[in-house]
């Protein structure tokens, strides 16, 4: 999930228009001065959030390093990005400090919260400054917003065929805590600000059953469960899972832990996995004991792989 999405942020040229009065030139001047925004996507990601089309995203804004007194706010889409309302570059050419971050939320001692579900997506930029003669037009000015979660997401099989029906009743991901903080002012000018993370480890949904006894029947095929789950970073992951058999028997296999294959075992940040839950029936009837087993495979090439004790 490595994605990149950048937004570039120049200054509007217009060609100077001779006028004949100072209101006209100040009016002239100002327009030149006015800042607005380009946005491109690069590469496509399977991040939850794969483009910027017509999403809010915001600025921390400030008139020194890391000291953010505002927040502004624009529409992003291809090819051009709408700010709420008029920003001008200062006259006396000073700089801007501007820092983006989506979703949008308000900044509190330069910091934004968030409550996570599974499918709020997190982005930040370095820091970038911008005058009127030095503005962000230029090429090392471009603002790239990078994913700052662990991306999940699911595949299920069993592992030889049952005859009688096996369906998944829910699976849910546990370990990641519920508030996110985005800590926009604390991060160096040059670096992603990091993200602390607190309150309740609950469980985030991955799939729960739309009504009783209509989960997904299980087979040999390998089912992709449908959306992926976006998780805290280095989080001691578990695995809670409730199957249904023939004759309505309820199963429920709980605290599956979840490793992965980097240095401490643990997922990084801004990186997709695709975990694959295997079932091993002891019998075919679909009535015997069911183990399981889950590993993690390389989602998407460089995007982190491993394996599930």
């Amino acid at each position: 999930m490595n994605g990149k999405i950048f937004i570039g942020i120049v200054a509007l040229y217009m060609g100077c228009i001779a006028c004949s009065d100072d209101s006209g030139s100040k009016y002239t001047d100002r327009y030149k001065r006015t800042v607005s925004l380009q946005v491109g996507v690069y590469p496509q990601t399977r991040a939850c959030l794969s483009s910027l089309d017509g999403q809010r995203v915001a600025f921390a804004k400030g008139d020194a390093p890391s000291a953010y007194t505002e927040t502004w706010e624009a529409i992003a889409q291809t090819p051009e990005t709408s700010l709420d309302g008029e920003y001008i570059y200062p006259e006396d050419r000073s700089y801007l400090y501007l820092r983006g971050y989506y979703p949008v939320a308000p900044l509190s001692e330069g910091q934004a919260v968030y409550r996570l579900d599974g499918q709020t997506d997190l982005l930040a930029t370095v820091e970038r400054k911008g005058s009127f003669i030095d503005n962000f037009t230029l090429a090392d000015k471009t603002f790239y917003f990078y994913h700052l979660l662990t991306q999940c997401a699911f595949n299920i099989r069993l592992t030889n065929t049952a005859n009688g029906e096996i369906r998944l009743k829910s699976l849910y991901i546990n370990g990641s805590r519920e508030e996110a903080s985005l800590r926009l002012a604390e991060a160096a000018t040059d670096k992603l600000p990091e993200v602390s993370f607190n309150g309740d480890q609950a469980g985030l949904p991955v799939y729960v059953e739309p009504a009783r006894n209509e989960g997904i029947v299980l087979s040999e095929e390998v089912r992709r469960l449908p959306l992926p789950v976006l998780v805290e970073p280095g989080a001691e992951l578990t695995l809670d899972v409730e199957l249904t058999f023939s004759g309505n028997e309820t199963k429920a296999y709980k605290g599956l832990p979840v490793c992965f294959d980097e240095a401490d075992k643990k997922s990084r940040p801004g990186t997709a996995y695709l975990i694959t839950v295997q079932l091993h029936p002891s019998d075919t009837s679909g009535t015997g004991d069911i183990s399981l087993g889950v590993s993690v495979t390389p989602w998407q090439s460089g995007t982190g792989n491993g394996t599930v004790q």
